[in-house]
């Protein structure tokens, strides 16, 4: 759905980039302490990210939008989604917001509310 809504902000706005960024949370062998296991899972998680990122780059060319990147990261999707955009300057993240449960979000919070309270531009949230 997010993806979506920005496929439409570019198609209103052809020199505009699109980054489109997949934060991966890899597995650390030291809180698995099972080296063999953490690699597993992180190598199935890279391979989730490229193939949802192929899956974008062809929703891009379909749209015939040309100026867009796929990038995959590694760590706390809050503070890459954050940081990176600060870097790059861009001027509005659209984030994906699953809808935690209040008690979830208390737990672990919710990386749309960080993005939406960090952000150094504007975000949208878009429900899935």
């Amino acid at each position: 759905a997010a993806f979506d809504a920005l496929v439409q902000q570019a198609l209103n706005k052809k020199d505009d980039e699109i980054i489109i960024l997949f934060v991966v949370e890899m597995v650390h062998y030291l809180t698995t302490r099972n080296f063999d296991h953490a690699q597993k899972v992180n190598n199935n998680e890279m391979h989730h990210a490229q193939s949802v990122l192929t899956q974008y780059e062809t929703k891009c060319h379909k749209a015939e939008i040309s100026h867009f990147e796929c990038v995959v990261a590694d760590g706390d999707p809050r503070h890459i989604i954050v940081d990176s955009a600060k870097a790059r300057n861009v001027d509005h993240i659209y984030v994906g917001h699953r809808g935690m449960s209040q008690f979830d979000r208390l737990l672990m919070g919710s990386v749309a509310d960080y993005v939406a309270h960090n952000a150094h531009c504007s975000v949208t949230l878009i429900r899935s």
